[in-house]
């Protein structure tokens, strides 16, 4: 990512069990967290230390569904519309 692309934050959301951990580092550093199935993040130790690689649960819990929130409250979605 270039510096003209940074934002508050982005999300990558694989199924790669195979990111190197100086990958992982910078990242952090370009504010990109990782989203994982919960079974890869807890079988590699790098995974499971690093502050910015999530579960897919967890993003959804803790990042999306307060978003959806958000956005629901502020008119931005079609409250006709089911999610």
């Amino acid at each position: 990512m270039t510096e003209g692309t940074r934002g508050l934050g982005f999300f990558l959301a694989t199924i790669d069990e195979d990111v190197a951990e100086r990958d992982l580092a910078e990242m952090l550093r370009a504010r990109v967290t990782l989203v994982v199935p919960e079974r890869i993040k807890h079988i590699r130790d790098d995974y499971n230390q690093a502050p910015n690689v999530v579960s897919f649960e967890y993003f959804f819990r803790f990042y999306l569904d307060p978003a959806m929130d958000r956005w629901r409250e502020a008119g931005l979605l079609n409250n006709d519309l089911p999610l």
